[in-house]
């Protein structure tokens, strides 16, 4: 059937709330005099509070479609708080000059037709090659005059000279696979923690392996910029290989971009390079601000030395990383908007098909099937063996939170994204990302997906309902034979990593939005405080 009509009415309140939210800050920023900040506050600010979203983001939490710790805390810090009477260490001037230059080119920005832009295979417009890495054995080959470059570069920014930890000889270049990129060159990593993040390459370079290098055929029909930002927009389809997999050229070449215009594309490029070039500058800020801090304390603590304007150092730096986060948004807000990254609605409108055709293409299948699962229980930790300052998160029965860290291992190999399940009480299932250490007592069972066969977030929604079903709970174990005996219904993995993808997209928003709410709220009792009391 359809998609349930919850889930167009958080695509709803995620678009109207997201448009108040860019509106507000923009306003909000603009604000010269504490007067019109109490005005705009007291006007606008209830409007936002009452599209709160929170209801949603407890009950989605409740239903345990959980991120990573880490990502969770990523999206809540990437709020839209406290614009209003900044003191900025820029000028105000500047300030307003900035935020006009932007809303001006904003308002400029080209809108896709409803079909979307055209869209090419990157195999006939731009050339694709990979490099190579000369041999470690041959001195010969290294310490020359030729960058070479890893796929650790690649983090959706640009790549600066800097960056060159390695320098390869001619003859390295000459007895390797290894290739020199011309400068202005998309680098896209095939493999690995970064496999789908692009970097824009600022000097030539060769690279290993493990990076695609991409130019425009034609600069007269897509420019290397466009080509960089557009790339952004590839990432869920790298994810969607699975945990082992390293992409390849032919695989690169069949991936589609949106083609517009070369005048849309030029006005795209300037739009987002503006904006990079504010994040680039208030990073700068914030490193000296930072700096400063470091020498204060330092000469507190050696020289006995005042504290020196540390409160006032706090504010500046709280501000600029309000205006950081604000243009990170603003960013990602571009790129849907000119059909460079996918949507929410793009999203749910890919999948919608997914539900009338899913039932006609499920197949059963049990736990205990090795072909394609993995299960494991943990084992026993004392208290005497828990470590506060340990590196290692202990889960138990709570699946949900560590209860402790620890400073040994269990598990030694974390290749495979896991799904963790709680044996005894309260039943819960939760998720641990690939390459992330974590240590499993006898009360946690740890499922995995083998091979590239299933999603193992999807597999981990079903395990939760199947466990519901089943009525597990502190009377009733989770034991390992009983999770053996589960059987699921799954569709196609193409379909489970479409599923998966949407639900963290409206994770993400609706973490990120509910950030806000709060946060707002906060800033209106603030500015009440500081302007009437």
């Amino acid at each position: 059937g359809n998609p349930p009509r919850s889930v167009d009415s958080i695509v709803a309140k995620l678009e109207k709330l997201t448009k108040e939210l860019i509106g507000f800050s923009l306003r909000s920023l603009e604000l010269s005099s504490q007067d019109e900040a109490k005005t705009f506050y007291n006007n606008t600010n209830n409007d936002i509070i009452d599209s709160s979203l929170r209801g949603k983001a407890e009950a989605i939490h409740n239903k345990n479609i959980i991120l990573s710790d880490s990502k969770i805390s990523e999206n809540a810090n990437n709020g839209l708080p406290r614009f209003a009477n900044a003191n900025l260490t820029m000028t105000q001037k500047q300030q307003k000059d900035d935020f006009n230059t932007l809303k001006s080119l904003l308002e400029s920005l080209p809108t896709p037709p409803p079909q979307g832009w055209e869209k090419k295979k990157l195999g006939e417009i731009v050339s694709v090659q990979s490099g190579g890495t000369p041999s470690r054995g041959n001195a010969n080959y290294w310490n020359g005059t030729i960058s070479w470059l890893k796929s650790e570069v690649c983090q959706n920014c640009y790549v600066y000279e800097n960056q060159v930890k390695e320098k390869i000889t001619d003859d390295g270049l000459q007895h390797s696979s290894a290739k020199i990129l011309k400068k202005d060159s998309v680098l896209i990593a095939l493999v690995g923690a970064t496999i789908g993040k692009a970097g824009y390459l600022t000097f030539e370079s060769a690279t290993n392996q493990n990076i695609a290098g991409l130019y425009p055929l034609d600069e007269k029909i897509l420019k290397s910029k466009f080509l960089y930002y557009s790339c952004f927009g590839l990432y869920p389809q790298f994810k969607s290989l699975g945990g082992f997999s390293m992409a390849n050229l032919t695989f690169i070449k069949n991936l589609q971009i949106p083609l517009p215009p070369l005048e849309a594309q030029d006005i795209i490029v300037q739009t987002i390079d503006f904006i990079e070039s504010q994040i680039d500058s208030i990073n700068t800020q914030i490193k000296n601000i930072e700096s400063k801090k470091e020498e204060i304390l330092h000469n507190a603590l050696t020289i006995g030395g005042g504290g020196g304007n540390l409160d006032t150092l706090e504010k500046e730096l709280a501000n600029l990383y309000i205006r950081l986060n604000f243009y990170r948004y603003i960013k990602d807000y571009v790129l849907e908007q000119c059909g460079l990254k996918p949507s929410l609605q793009s999203l749910i409108e890919s999948i919608t098909p997914l539900f009338e055709t899913m039932s006609k293409t499920r197949k059963n299948y049990k736990f205990s099937n090795k072909e394609f699962f993995s299960l494991q229980i943990g084992k026993r930790v004392l208290d005497n063996e828990l470590n506060p300052n340990g590196k290692i998160p202990v889960y138990s029965a709570n699946v949900l939170k560590p209860f402790g860290f620890i400073d040994k291992e269990i598990l030694k190999d974390y290749r495979r994204d896991s799904v963790l399940w709680g044996i005894d009480g309260d039943w819960s299932v939760g998720f641990m990302p690939k390459n992330q250490p974590f240590y499993p007592t006898d009360h946690c069972g740890v499922l995995q997906v083998i091979g590239n066969t299933h999603n193992a977030r999807y597999v981990g929604f079903s395990l939760e309902y199947a466990g519901l079903k089943a009525g597990f709970d502190r009377n009733l174990r989770a034991s390992i034979e009983r999770i053996s005996n589960l059987s699921l219904s799954l569709p196609p993995k193409e379909a489970q990593d479409t599923i998966v993808q949407t639900i963290d997209f409206i994770e993400s928003q609706i973490s990120y939005l509910h950030s806000n709410e709060i946060l707002l709220s906060e800033k209106k009792e603030e500015i009440l405080r500081e302007l009437l009391y």
